[in-house]
């Protein structure tokens, strides 16, 4: 008797049910629940259409955001605006189950404006079936160590306090001018101009365009040192 003449009840033996594929998804989310309860890790779950799903009360106060709001949330409100599409890449490649897992670094941040740095994991949960059904996200906050070793860069440059306050405003649209940004930080317009030729030389560049500055900035991971302008405060 060959394989498509074999018994139905067999046949049906080989290929499980969507209720068997939904129990083992179950059942490889439940291996995670105790790692949920962990009050240092950030958990998220999400789909294959990286549409949240769950998270857990670490992950509330990573971001200062409840899990029904970014559940309710129509785009990744919590991860930092300059890191919502670099990280693409690896999340499709799970998703898809061309990798079982990958990391990377990002920056998230919390509701008060303040920026997060986090190593991520990400790991693809799958049925019964071995198909891809959602990825388990996982989050430790490692802000503390990147602020330190951003600190040690600026004391390096020697960068100054103000200056390192100017650095966020010159990256924004809404500041035009100088005196704009003066303005935010009580000095004048001169004394930031005077200020931003100052970091120009210090981050080695040439001239003192904003666009440079913050270019440099940027690649030297000094962006974030001072509050950012994400929020609408003041610098």
């Amino acid at each position: 008797m060959g394989e498509d003449d074999a018994p139905r009840s067999a046949q049906r033996r080989t290929t499980p049910t969507d209720a068997e594929s939904d129990a083992a998804l179950a059942l490889s989310q439940g291996r995670w629940q105790a790692a949920f309860t962990n009050p240092l890790i950030g958990f998220v779950l999400w789909d294959l259409d990286r549409q949240f799903l769950d998270g857990n009360h670490a992950l509330e106060s990573l971001t200062g955001r409840s899990v029904v709001d970014l559940r309710a949330a129509t785009a990744p409100i919590a991860t930092h605006p300059d890191d919502r599409r670099p990280h693409l890449a690896t999340f499709r490649a799970i998703a898809s189950g061309q990798q079982e897992h990958g990391s990377y670094t990002t920056r998230y941040v919390h509701r008060d404006g303040t920026i997060i740095w986090c190593h991520v994991y990400l790991a693809i949960v799958r049925d019964l079936n071995d198909e891809p059904r959602q990825v388990l996200v996982m989050l430790a906050d490692i802000t503390a160590q990147v602020r330190a070793e951003q600190a040690l860069r600026a004391q390096r440059l020697g960068l100054s306090s103000t200056e390192l306050a100017i650095l966020p405003l010159l990256a924004s649209p809404s500041l035009r001018t100088y005196p704009q940004i003066g303005a935010r930080l009580s000095r004048s317009g001169e004394t930031v101009r005077k200020r931003a030729q100052h970091l120009a030389a210090k981050l080695g560049l040439p001239t003192a365009t904003r666009a440079d500055i913050v270019r440099a900035a940027r690649e030297q991971g000094l962006m974030d040192l001072a509050a950012p302008d994400l929020t609408g405060k003041s610098g």
